[in-house]
């Protein structure tokens, strides 16, 4: 089923797409692109200031932790390489395949395929994702713990070192080789 849209070709805002060409997506893939739809959405009025309902106002702060709970979520269940699939399905600029096992970037790119989020702000949340996860955060402490990270700047450098924040246990390992240092992330 597809939507009539008058949107440019290969657009994520296309409602109901789920072939483009060749590629088609899988079931899961199309049931996270939905939810992404929903999400993009949220992000645009939240950018605008609209208010959302009677009572409360969608706040960025919000919309990143519940990034955060639908990437973590797919990546625990070990499904990541449905965000590849988006990524391919979408030909983002700059494909994954540069991010390695950086899963939770790879979600980051796939829920924005676009230029919906700007690509600072990608890296941020992308660099806060990966470090929260690795100290198994959950969402609702997403916020908190970032602000007692420290700077995006501290926390990517935190994130390269391998640093683990007092009181948490890390889910990487340190494997040491001959070509030096390794962080082996270990998804638990």
């Amino acid at each position: 089923m597809v939507a009539n849209s008058s949107t440019r070709r290969g657009s994520p805002t296309r409602l109901g797409r789920i072939s483009r060409g060749s590629l088609k997506l899988s079931v899961d893939a199309q049931a996270f692109e939905r939810l992404a739809l929903r999400f993009r959405k949220e992000w645009g009025t939240a950018q605008s200031g609209v208010m959302v309902g009677a009572r409360s106002r969608v706040t960025l702060e919000s919309l990143r932790e519940r990034a955060y709970k639908l990437i973590s979520d797919i990546v625990t269940a070990e499904r990541q390489d449905i965000f590849d699939e988006l990524i391919d399905y979408y030909g983002c600029r700059g494909n994954s395949s540069g991010l390695g096992e950086q899963y939770l970037k790879k979600g980051l790119r796939a829920l924005f395929p676009g230029r919906e989020i700007d690509r600072r702000r990608r890296l941020e949340w992308g660099n806060e994702f990966e470090y929260a996860y690795g100290h198994s955060v959950s969402p609702e402490m997403l916020s908190a713990f970032i602000r007692g990270a420290g700077s995006r700047l501290v926390i990517q450098k935190k994130l390269v070192e391998g640093y683990v924040e007092p009181g948490f246990q890390s889910r990487y390992h340190l494997t040491i080789t001959q070509a030096g240092r390794v962080w082996k992330r270990i998804y638990r």
